[in-house]
């Protein structure tokens, strides 16, 4: 269940009203690597699995979705990777920094386009205002994977690991989300190679840094019809 519904009390210009109101689940999840506890997490349920192998690619205890050999519950609110030690491609490790022409070259309005799809995927947060997003799309802009939590990089994570488990990854090249860009976001589209990250609100001094270094186009206030481009200015067409 990722919506609940609770009796509130409400003020407004009619003064106090009871009501009820939908607001977003946030439950503990353990994640635990071959038996062993290793992060003790609080998202919205869903995409648990993918979390979790999200989440062991960002911190580097797996490299490729092919080392997951398992993803098992042990019980009740705890997630087991099960790793085959070196299965991974060493191809698919950690990229290195982009080359000025790596990933395609797009325009301010296919950017808007890519926004104006998010938006539309945004389903939890339109009831509850609770939940941050992410998605992925190809080169052509087609949607690849979008995943909603409360927590901005959990929903980052549930995409990630959904396209590693899919053996996808590669194909991701626009990243999309609905939070400001800090270092530990920017540092997890790096990780996993994404050309573009964009955000609707304001990157921090490290994510500008990190994106500048590993060669990523960065959007900040990504809000039609504006951007600010922070990093991998050659990736636009400026039309």
């Amino acid at each position: 269940m990722q919506i609940e519904q609770v009796e509130i009390i409400a003020y407004g210009d009619s003064g106090f009203k009871s009501r009820r109101e939908k607001i977003a689940v946030e439950a503990p999840l353990e994640i635990a690597v071959n038996g062993i506890v290793k992060n003790h997490a609080l998202r919205m349920p869903g995409m648990d699995k993918e979390l979790a192998v999200g989440w062991c690619y960002a911190q580097g205890l797996i490299d490729a979705g092919a080392e997951v050999r398992e993803v098992r519950p042990l019980n009740a609110g705890v997630i087991d990777i099960v790793t085959v030690k070196g299965g991974g491609n060493p191809a698919a490790k950690e990229r290195p920094p982009l080359d000025s022409g790596d990933g395609p070259r797009f325009s301010p309005r296919f950017l808007f386009e890519l926004q104006k799809d998010f938006f539309t995927h945004q389903w939890i947060f339109s009831q509850t205002g609770a939940t941050h997003a992410a998605a992925l799309y190809d080169g052509n802009g087609s949607l690849l994977i979008f995943a909603e939590d409360v927590g901005r990089h959990n929903a980052l994570d549930k995409c990630i690991g959904s396209l590693l488990l899919a053996n996808r990854l590669r194909e991701a090249v626009f990243c999309l989300l609905s939070s400001r860009l800090s270092l530990e976001m920017a540092d997890k589209a790096g990780r996993a190679g994404f050309p573009v990250l964009a955000g609707v609100s304001a990157p921090t001094t490290l994510a500008v840094q990190l994106a500048r270094e590993k060669g990523m186009t960065l959007v900040g206030f990504l809000r039609p019809p504006r951007f600010n481009l922070y990093a991998g200015e050659q990736r636009l067409i400026r039309d």
